[in-house]
């Protein structure tokens, strides 16, 4: 008699396992479908803004072919005041007037119609400190993204995935709202991300780490250049130049540890400023790149 209750008792309990077990392994089915539902509507949802986005951009890419120059009350309504070509020589005046530009800029696109959806409390300078921790804490990968299919997913999507939809969307607004006078806030920027120390009423700047990452990542990734792709002309010109300044830079400071070799890049970006129409500071850019060919 013992002996049957036993066996009645293994049975009971292998039956028990058995149903965890399937249960187990049938949540596990589930979690995966909705990981895969979940990663194709987000897909989906990061296509169809990307269409979107280049329709946009060779909309404003034609208008600005028709309009070269960009009105003073124009940049005076976004800057506070016109930019001064060619640019103070001395270092610290020069990013002194880039910070009071931006600062204007940024105050600027608080009042921006357009802009209100996506602000909150904070503002844009709110926006602006989170966007530069997200992207610092979370880089892009730097390597041949040819051998790790995930990787290459993950740089394709990288701002996407990193800031989030709302932000990602938001910077997508700017850069077509605001192409007109992008070229002198990008110059300003660039000043303010590449100085030394915190400057009063902007968020700290990146370190220049991540700016070597990002730049790499624009560079010499798949991810980074199907991202420049898809912008309008002006911005991925401009873009390439400054990631050459940057990539300079990583050089001079010998935290060029990715390797990149900034010589390729070099001819290429000369050809395409030469090429590229509505650039007021077509002149410098051409003479800085002369400058690093003869560099390196």
């Amino acid at each position: 008699m013992g002996r049957i209750m036993g066996i009645i008792a293994g049975l009971v309990g292998l039956a028990v396992l058995s149903y965890i077990a399937v249960t187990r392994v049938q949540q596990w089915h589930a979690d995966r479908m909705t990981a895969a539902v979940k990663r194709e509507r987000v897909e989906h949802e990061y296509q169809a803004q990307l269409q979107q986005e280049k329709i946009e951009d060779l909309r404003h890419e034609i208008q600005l072919l028709k309009e070269e120059t960009v009105p003073v009350e124009r940049l005076a309504e976004a800057l506070g005041e016109t930019v001064d070509l060619p640019p103070a020589d001395d270092p610290e005046i020069r990013r002194r007037d880039a910070a009071r530009r931006l600062a204007s800029f940024l105050t600027y696109m608080d009042g921006r119609e357009y802009m209100q959806p996506y602000l909150g409390e904070a503002g844009i300078r709110g926006l602006l400190e989170n966007a530069v921790v997200s992207l610092s804490e979370s880089r892009p990968f730097i390597g041949d993204e040819k051998k790790d299919l995930e990787s290459l997913m993950r740089n394709l999507a990288h701002f996407y995935r990193v800031l989030k939809k709302e932000p990602a969307q938001m910077i997508a607004a700017v850069l077509r709202e605001e192409a007109d006078v992008l070229e002198p806030v990008l110059a300003d920027a660039m000043t303010w991300i590449t100085g030394e120390g915190v400057v009063a009423d902007l968020p700290p700047p990146p370190e220049k780490a991540v700016l070597y990452d990002y730049a790499a990542y624009f560079l010499e990734t798949l991810g980074g250049k199907s991202y420049l792709a898809r912008r309008g002309a002006t911005i991925r010109v401009l873009t390439t130049y400054y990631c050459l300044q940057i990539l300079d830079m990583a050089n001079d400071y010998g935290i060029n540890v990715h390797g990149v070799d900034i010589r390729p890049h070099l001819d290429v970006a000369l050809n395409d400023i030469r090429s590229q129409q509505g650039l007021a500071f077509k002149k410098q850019y051409t003479e800085q790149l002369i400058r690093l060919k003869g560099k390196y």
